[in-house]
């Protein structure tokens, strides 16, 4: 059994429960008090300990089967076995001089040596809050760009900002599902014309310019841009074309059907009476998206 040196005298160490503890007559022995002091601090402070935590009541016959310390064949009743704070708690009323050099060599050289010592809890890392918006927003539009809908694109960003700060966004606001929007169909200018019977995709890009939903970009891998105004009813896509590398093709949802139809009505010239030439003048020929 191993032995630590209290005050001179030998001291035989007691572990229970993964940490290191001491018998009232033990601590009556080494503050060389009166057998049965402890034991009636004990007694007198019992409502202010925690079982469990400052000290421990365990049945004789559990002591002798672990073989934790040496027991009186007579001895029935359960032992008390006092953890370092609750010896602490029991010795405040020792103020003497020699009860402080003992408390002190008990702390620092029994309950704090060894494997048995006290429990030390590590504390959790800290999440790193500073910049965790910013890796939200960058990790949202990266998942954009991978054409996620709006849901897939928060969750995903929310998984990133957890694996860098610590801490997952959707969970700190409780939020435990998002519904995914249902998925609306965009279609180039051509199939829209065609769908609707109007006189051609020039044309159609020329009224979505008059309406102020696109402009000229100034590109020629993408001749049209949506404005602030017609975002909300398109979308850029990658479009392979034949012996070329792709471009992004301007794509628009159906939701401005009624919208051109709307405008037509509105319009002082009809747009059946606008020519093809006409659509080219004003807008091009390569506009045929």
């Amino acid at each position: 059994m191993t032995q630590v040196t209290i005050n001179d005298r030998a001291v035989d160490v007691i572990e229970y429960a993964d940490q290191r503890v001491v018998t009232l007559g033990m601590v009556d022995a080494l503050h060389e008090r009166p057998e049965g002091t402890a034991r009636r601090n004990f007694n007198a402070n019992k409502s202010h300990l925690i079982e469990g935590e400052d000290y421990i009541s365990v049945c004789a016959d559990e002591i002798r089967t672990r073989k934790l310390m040496d027991l009186s064949p007579k001895a029935q009743s359960d032992i008390t076995l006092l953890t370092e704070s609750g010896y602490l708690m029991l010795v405040k009323s020792f103020t003497d001089d020699l009860a402080w050099s003992v408390q002190r060599q008990l702390v620092k050289q029994y309950f704090g040596s060894g494997v048995g010592g006290p429990i030390r809890v590590k504390s959790a890392p800290q999440p790193k809050l500073a910049g965790m918006g910013r890796t939200f927003a960058d990790m949202r539009r990266i998942a954009k760009l991978m054409k996620l809908d709006d849901a897939q694109a928060a969750i995903h960003a929310s998984h990133a900002v957890e694996r860098l700060h610590g801490v997952n966004p959707l969970e700190v606001m409780d939020i435990r599902r998002i519904e995914s929007p249902v998925q609306k169909p965009f279609f180039t200018v051509s199939e829209l014309a065609k769908r609707e019977g109007w006189q051609s995709a020039q044309w159609l890009n020329r009224t979505l310019l008059a309406m102020g939903l696109q402009e000229k970009s100034g590109s020629d891998d993408n001749p049209w841009t949506a404005t602030e105004a017609g975002q909300a009813y398109s979308r850029l896509e990658d479009a392979p074309i034949k012996g070329r590398r792709s471009r992004q093709m301007l794509l628009w949802s159906a939701e401005i059907i009624p919208l051109v139809k709307q405008y037509i009505t509105q319009s002082a010239t009809p747009y059946a009476a606008i020519t093809a030439t006409e659509d080219t003048a004003l807008v091009g020929e390569g506009t045929v998206t």
